[in-house]
């Protein structure tokens, strides 16, 4: 590897000659930081008048002008080369400087240029290197962002190759450094579904097989993503055949209680299981045929089938809903059941509102019709039978004049008459499934081809009557969004402009699908281009306060804006030029990319936490300040708690605030180590909470309290059981080992108790013996 120790004066024959008064151009400084910048100067000035510079005030100065000048030399030699990169670094430097700084880069560590060193670790695991042996060439530790960053390096790089040429993940991981990275292992385990693996899986391979094969974990997102492919392919195509779910999974290796399962299940019921059902076939009988399980959510859909059929109509014709489950398979309890008795429920009150009205009626006409008044009891048999076949009848003409006026008006619908105007005619309400059901053939059939052909959908939903709220304006809006609205997007049009147009409502989901379609095209460009996120959002009609323009800023942070982080520049300026909000998720992506980068690797260093968050202008309650504050903890501040300092002094050396993620993980740390063996040895463990600067309401006390606890009682215990085996000892002198005499008296008490359990164990025994308990002798030798 080249480190920049390997820097020498040879290598600067590419460096251009430049006057002494040159100084770094607007690309190679350091962010400006007033006083400090000065001092940059003046250095420069007192090369140029040839002064020695010996001292070491000036030592950190060469190493951020040096730092400076490789940062932009990683981004401008492409690809990256060392010894190209320090070539490129000399000669921005001023040519009287650079001896000194090849002196100061010789003499410092290889951290003095974070991002130079990061760059070289990166150019080794892209050369494919182990991530765990370039991590500790650097001091890179596992669990640390930067070795996070290495394994995603890895990724991009050979490890995804290796992979996509076939080789199994566990073994590339391992060869790799990176089998212990989770971030890493999916990605490597996507990039083996995405390729070989998922070929394989539709060929009709087992998916167990191919993720052995290709060192797939079985319990991860990876595993899930396999067995969909299966499903979407030729598994599916198996069980919409009619062959049972559970039997095509095995064969195809695919775990079961597992979700890709549950899918295959919900195909079995929407193909030939559902369809068997619709038959008239019971649903139990037709479960357990197609072995679908009960506490999935397939067998209710199964269930919800047969109610929407024939078990739901004949509840409605007067049939007990409890016979009728049981005529149809359907089980007691779940929605099914419950939908039958809302069915039921709903039948009985209108046989009662019709028998409420029934009596005036037969009052009024009892002197010219009295034979209606005679019960069905007191008739003849012949005619009981007679009147049951004629209200059957009319049962049955009913239902069949449901269904007419149901096809006429979904019918009238199609011809492009209103919603409202036909539910009137046919007794049909608003917010009712049947006004519902006749929106819907509106939106399939005349409104939709009007929005299609670019109509608003409001004035259209109005012609057809369809309210502003309505589930079908939704949909209409949808279709304006996937046709003619979304066409215009693409094109480059402002979405307030289209929405606006096509009648698109702005508070609507619509509303955010049309912006997305921006984001993924036109205005994700400008943006990817470098132009601002608020320029592009005006532009393109997103509004600035939803995901759309989170998505936007993300694309920033991704691309341009989150290079120049990695360049050095302040996140607040970056994030001000490229209009990305401060109070959002993205500007925090961006803020925790320098922690990442440059401001991690100076605390690491040993700077302290707030000094590195007011340089670098971070938000001092967000993510960045504590991911700062964490590194600290990881790195020396912890180390310091575990030697035994305070906490309180520990976290204000290292500018850590009073309360986070943080300080609490060094109380911890305190707890797990020194502050917890003092309590153990019987110190109080309110005075060492003080000592170590733990609160009383912290956790650590909590835990501290409990080893105290923990220890006061196995103490107590001791004690009790002590005097009554030590009365008959003799006195003894003090014996000049206390920790071999201690160990005799623990001794001494477990063979006491021991004789004691022997004891209590020869009575019992000798107790059933008497009582003729000869056959549980066995039992209490055992006890």
């Amino acid at each position: 590897m080249v480190r920049p120790t390997d820097v020498s004066t040879t290598r600067l024959s590419g460096a251009s000659h430049r006057s002494p008064s040159a100084r770094l151009g607007p690309h190679d400084e350091t962010p400006k930081r007033g006083p400090f910048f000065c001092e940059i100067a003046a250095v420069v000035r007192r090369a140029d008048r040839g002064e020695r510079l010996t001292s070491t005030r000036c030592a950190p100065v060469l190493r951020e002008i040096a730092a400076a000048a490789i940062s932009r030399a990683i981004v401008n030699v492409q690809p990256f080369d060392p010894d190209a990169a320090a070539n490129y670094a000399m000669s921005a430097i001023p040519r009287l400087l650079q001896p000194w700084i090849l002196k100061e880069l010789h003499m410092a560590d290889t951290r003095a240029c974070p991002a130079f060193c990061q760059a070289v670790a990166e150019s080794r695991i892209r050369n494919g290197e182990s991530c765990r042996v370039v991590g500790e060439a650097f001091g890179v530790e596992r669990g640390w962002i930067t070795m996070r960053t290495l394994g995603r390096v890895a990724v991009e790089g050979p490890a995804g190759k290796r992979v996509r040429d076939g080789e199994s993940c566990r073994a590339v991981g391992k060869d790799h450094g990176i089998e212990n990275d989770d971030d890493a292992m999916n990605a490597l385990e996507m990039i083996a579904v995405n390729g070989p693996a998922g070929t394989r899986v539709r060929n009709g391979e087992p998916c167990l097989t191919v993720a052995n094969d290709h060192g797939i974990r079985l319990y991860d997102d990876a595993m899930d993503a396999l067995e969909m492919i299966a499903v979407e392919g030729l598994a599916g195509t198996r069980v919409r055949n009619g062959e049972p779910p559970d039997i095509v999974a095995r064969e195809h290796g695919m775990r079961p209680l597992q979700l890709p399962l549950e899918a295959l299940e919900m195909i079995c019921v929407e193909g030939p299981a559902g369809q068997r059902v619709r038959d008239g076939e019971r649903c139990d009988t037709i479960a357990e045929e197609y072995g679908l399980r009960f506490f999935g959510e397939a067998r209710p859909a199964l269930e919800m089938i047969a109610v929407k059929g024939r078990a739901g109509e004949c509840v409605r014709n007067g049939e007990s809903y409890e016979d009728v489950a049981k005529v149809f398979g359907i089980e007691s309890f779940g929605p099914a059941m419950d939908r039958l008795r809302e069915i039921s429920a709903r039948s009985q009150s209108h046989r009662a509102a019709s028998s409420a009205i029934a009596p005036q009626h037969i009052a009024s006409h009892a002197d010219t019709t009295p034979a209606c008044l005679a019960p069905t009891s007191s008739l003849e048999p012949s005619r009981a039978r007679s009147q049951i076949a004629g209200d059957s009848i009319r049962e049955t003409d009913r239902a069949a004049r449901r269904l007419r006026d149901k096809s006429v008006a979904e019918s009238r619908v199609r011809g492009g008459e209103s919603c409202l105007v036909v539910g009137n005619a046919f007794g049909i309400k608003r917010d009712t499934i049947a006004m519902r059901e006749l929106q819907r053939v509106a939106v399939e059939g005349p409104a939709g081809k009007r929005v299609r052909d670019g109509e608003p959908c409001l004035a259209v939903g109005n012609d057809h009557g369809i309210e502003e709220y309505d589930d079908a304006m939704h949909a209409l809006e949808m279709i304006a969004v996937n046709g003619p609205a979304g066409a215009r997007v693409r094109n480059g049009e402002s979405c307030r402009t289209v929405g606006k147009d096509h009648g698109i409502r702005s508070d609507d989901d619509a509303m955010d699908a049309l912006e997305m379609i921006a984001v993924n095209g036109p205005a994700g460009e400008r943006v990817h281009n470098g132009e601002s996120c608020r320029t592009v959002g005006k532009d393109h009609g997103i509004r600035p306060f939803d995901d759309a323009m989170d998505a936007l800023e993300m694309i920033a942070v991704s691309g341009p804006a989150g290079a120049r982080v990695r360049n050095g520049e302040l996140p607040d300026v970056v994030g001000r030029e490229h209009g990305i909000r401060s109070l959002g998720l993205p500007f925090q992506a961006l803020e925790m990319i320098c922690v990442e980068s440059f401001a991690g690797q100076r605390v690491r260093n040993g700077e302290r936490c707030d000094t590195i968050t007011k340089a670098y202008k971070l938000c001092g309650f967000g993510k960045a300040t504590q991911a700062l504050e964490m590194i600290a903890v990881e790195a020396s501040a912890g180390e310091r708690v575990r030697n035994g300092e305070s906490c309180r002094d520990v976290a204000k050396a290292h500018g850590i605030g009073k309360e986070g993620a943080a300080m609490d993980a060094l109380k911890m740390i305190a707890v797990d180590g020194p502050a917890g063996a003092r309590v153990r040895d019987g110190e109080s463990y309110k005075d060492v909470a003080r000592a170590f600067g733990i609160r009383p309401f912290d956790a650590a006390m909590i835990r501290l309290r409990k080893i105290s606890d923990r220890l006061q009682s196995s103490r107590a215990a001791l004690s009790a059981i002590t005097p009554s085996h030590t009365d008959t000892t003799p006195v003894r002198l003090a014996s000049p080992f206390p920790a071999l005499e201690t160990f005799r008296t623990r001794l001494r008490i477990a063979e006491a108790s021991i004789r004691e359990t022997e004891d209590a164990a020869r009575r019992l025994r000798d107790i059933h013996v008497k009582e003729g308990g000869e056959a549980r002798l066995s039992d209490t030798s055992r006890m």
